[in-house]
């Protein structure tokens, strides 16, 4: 009965990441209790938010949440203090925090031939991410192409065809899906030896393995 126990069954979601502290916690109740139902919302223990009358079967009510991992509970109680507990709690995991870069990127030319295949270039940057961690990366022209890397990864080596010209971006994606771009683009447009110009000093050496046949 109803005097014992807050009569039917009512249950929340399971877990979520949030990038925001205004988290909705929603829950469904069925019951024929005709008093006054009071329930509270508490994080780790301590209640954040009570209600009085709830009105439908399926109730949505907005709660903040620090950042941090937190456990989220739903309780019933009758108008002589009896509880029932939510069928599950809540596991909260909030991050307000954008990731950051802590150096670069840097776009450099790294040691190796230059080809018909193209220049050999390498891309550089460092980040972090002070919530739920850094979780992916992705470099590219833009952010759904071309490449997804392990955010452990700090250096990207690529080619570049000779007379192309191509934007690289990076961006940074933490535990909760909020992410970092880099605030300059580096742009590549590399140029054939022949069409630049030199003074004082240089001497052509053959080179058959290298774009042009030579080395200057």
């Amino acid at each position: 009965a109803f005097d014992v126990v807050p009569d039917g069954e009512f249950q929340t979601g399971w877990s979520v990441l949030s990038p925001y502290s205004n988290v909705y916690v929603t829950w469904q109740v069925t019951t024929d209790e005709t008093s006054a139902v009071t329930y509270r919302i508490r994080v780790d223990g301590e209640v954040v938010r009570q209600l009085t009358d709830v009105a439908g079967s399926t109730v949505t009510k907005r709660i903040d949440v620090p950042d941090g991992q937190h456990v989220v509970t739903v309780a019933a109680y009758d108008q002589a203090g009896n509880e029932r507990l939510a069928t599950h709690a809540l596991d909260v995991v909030v991050d307000t925090v954008a990731p950051v870069f802590t150096s670069g990127p840097r776009l450099l030319l790294r040691t190796g031939r230059v080809t018909d295949a193209g220049y050999p270039l390498r891309f550089t940057w460092s980040g972090k991410d002070e919530g739920t961690g850094l979780a992916l990366g992705r470099i590219g022209p833009n952010a759904t192409c071309c490449y997804s890397f392990d955010p452990t990864l700090d250096q990207y080596d690529f080619t570049v065809r000779p007379r192309s010209s191509t934007a690289w971006r990076i961006w940074l994606y933490d535990g909760v899906g909020r992410v970092t771009r880099v605030g300059r683009d580096g742009y590549v447009a590399p140029v054939d030896w022949s069409e630049t110009r030199r003074s004082s000093g240089w001497s052509v050496v053959p080179a058959p393995g290298v774009l042009g046949g030579s080395e200057w």
